[in-house]
């Protein structure tokens, strides 16, 4: 039996080992696509597969759905084309659909987004491309040890997100916002939570600063970023580790509804920008006391 469970490790770290091997023998470029196209109308693109090994890699390309995980921090789940409440793989067609791709060399898919009319809001997808590498196809850094008979297949992926031109509304609705007592070295945890109300995506960019009395700022930090589609609800935290002299804050939050929009090429704009205040309360040891709702 330990023999057994030997050997059952060793293949799974040998496994392992291909995997990340054959993962950094393709890419593909970009690996994000973010257009404003308007109801009906058209975009189009390419999408370049680079292979960076010593043997032909056979890769195919297809579509799926995604949403995002429940922890909200932007790790996405996959699912089949279609299937989801806000996709638009139907609208990306693309060509071609497989390549062989020579040693060291690359290819490039061509596709084109057409939206239908009487949409609003945003849509998303995920082109995947599937590399294969077989019997006769070996690779880089052992790949070739794999035995007759099996493949071993990855994918990469470019992620599909297409804003309708002048009907983008990105909103949230706020919810429990909490300032409680931190542990070890953290003075307090900031903790938030919002609804997307929207009909698009949302990446928060967050921040806080504490002023004194007199207004001015003696304390800044971050709050996590967060990833929402519309109907999903987030909670973020932050936290502020350095030691303040006993006294009355104010808490200012500011969220960023609008970080999206930064992966549109050649896009200025941001926002909505949302913002919250509460009052907080230090003791002599630079404890917690006290803190307000957040208004």
């Amino acid at each position: 039996m330990r023999r057994l469970f030997l050997f059952l490790c060793i293949i799974s770290a040998v496994c392992f080992s291909l995997q990340q091997a054959f993962a950094a023998s393709y890419s593909v470029d970009p690996s994000k696509i973010r257009v404003v196209v308007p109801s009906p109308g058209s975009s189009s693109g390419s999408i370049k597969v680079l292979n960076r090994s010593n043997q032909p890699l056979i890769v195919k390309a297809y579509m799926e759905d995604w949403l995002y995980s429940s922890d909200q921090i932007g790790v996405k789940v996959f699912y089949p084309a279609n299937t989801t409440a806000y996709s638009c793989a139907n609208w990306v067609s693309f060509s071609p659909p497989e390549v062989v791709l020579p040693a060291r060399g690359s290819a490039q898919v061509n596709y084109v987004i057409n939206v239908p009319a009487g949409i609003e809001g945003g849509r998303y997808a995920v082109m995947f491309f599937e590399a294969m590498l077989a019997e006769g196809l070996s690779g880089d850094a052992g790949v070739d040890t794999v035995g007759a008979g099996t493949a071993l297949k990855l994918r990469l992926g470019s992620i599909f997100c297409v804003e309708i031109k002048d009907k983008v509304k990105r909103s949230a609705e706020l919810g429990k916002f909490e300032v409680s007592p931190g542990k070890r070295k953290e003075k307090f945890v900031l903790t938030a939570s919002y609804k997307n109300t929207g009909n698009a995506d949302i990446i928060t960019s967050s921040s806080f600063h504490i002023m004194d009395k007199a207004g001015k700022i003696v304390g800044r930090g971050i709050l996590a970023d967060s990833y929402t589609l519309p109907g999903d609800t987030a909670t973020f935290k932050g936290v502020w580790t350095e030691a303040l002299p006993a006294g009355t804050y104010s808490l200012v939050i500011t969220m960023d509804l609008g970080k999206a929009m930064q992966e549109i090429k050649g896009s200025k704009s941001r926002g909505p920008i949302v913002t919250k205040e509460a009052e907080i309360q230090i003791g002599e040891n630079g404890q917690l006391l006290n803190a307000g709702e957040f208004k």
